[in-house]
This record gives C-alpha cells, structure tokens and sequence, in this order.
C-alpha cells in the first residue's frame, strides 16, 4: 500500500522501516488512525507498524515476509 506524504510517497512493502525518522513512523500511524500507546524508542514504533501491517496493508506485509 502507498500513500502520499507531503515529503515522499511511501511504499511499505519495500521501504526499510528502520530508516524512517519516529516522525515519519507516527504518520504511519496517524493515516491508520492508531496509535502507539507507550512507544518511547524507534523500535517500539516499527514493531507497532509490523504488528497492524497485516491489517491495514495486507499486501505490503504478505511482500516483507517474502524477502
């Protein structure tokens, strides 16, 4: 699934999660309307995202588990 962001578009079956800024993962979250209660680090935010992937961008986390 892509979407548009004022920067770039994102393409989550490709894009290195680890590579995006926390304020890039929070739009993530924010296009899905949910929220990472308790996040504090980085990889807090990536494991949300992983974790709702399969929900809101099914064909995005089916390519991931692909690599």
């Amino acid at each position: 699934m892509s979407f548009p962001s004022p920067e770039k578009e994102l393409d989550l079956s490709t894009v290195e999660l680890k590579t995006l800024k926390v304020k890039e993962l929070k739009k993530i979250l924010e296009h899905w309307d949910e929220t990472c209660k308790g996040c504090v680090e980085k990889n807090d935010f990536i494991r949300k995202i992983e974790e709702l992937m399969p929900k809101y961008a099914p064909n995005a986390a089916k390519a991931r588990t692909e690599f």
